[in-house]
């Protein structure tokens, strides 16, 4: 996962984190962090490690799929129902969080991409 795309999705965990506290509510893409990275700069969320997950744009099969289709939302969650879908949405977004093994890239393609990325330093070829 890029350090990039680690910081957006970070930043979308914590939004729903204060969403459940009750310090701010949810404005939808104007908001999310991930929404400002792949939702105005990508093909249908292209890149958005929810898409990736789910394979649907829009965060559809996702907790946040329940929580935008209740009637009456003003962006709180100001009732206990409203409190567990926020909790959901907490839950699968850190779910999405990169494992302690994989690495963070700096630049684009996938993961893997770089010859040696995965590989233990005495796994090495030395050097000529």
């Amino acid at each position: 996962m890029k350090i990039a795309t680690l910081k957006a999705l970070k930043g979308s965990i914590a939004k729903w984190k204060g969403i459940l506290a009750g310090k701010i509510s949810d404005e939808g893409t104007v908001n999310c962090p991930l929404c400002r990275m792949f939702f105005f700069h990508t093909p249908h969320c292209s890149e958005c490690p929810v898409k990736k997950k789910t394979g649907l744009s829009h965060c559809r099969r996702t907790p946040y799929e329940k929580w935008s289709n209740i009637d009456g939302l003003d962006g709180t969650a100001d009732t206990p129902k409203l409190k567990h879908i926020a909790g959901q949405e907490v839950t699968f977004l850190t779910s999405l969080l990169p494992k302690k093994r994989q690495r963070l890239r700096r630049h684009g393609g996938a993961d893997g991409d770089c010859p040696g990325a995965g590989r233990r330093a005495s796994a090495r070829r030395p050097r000529a």
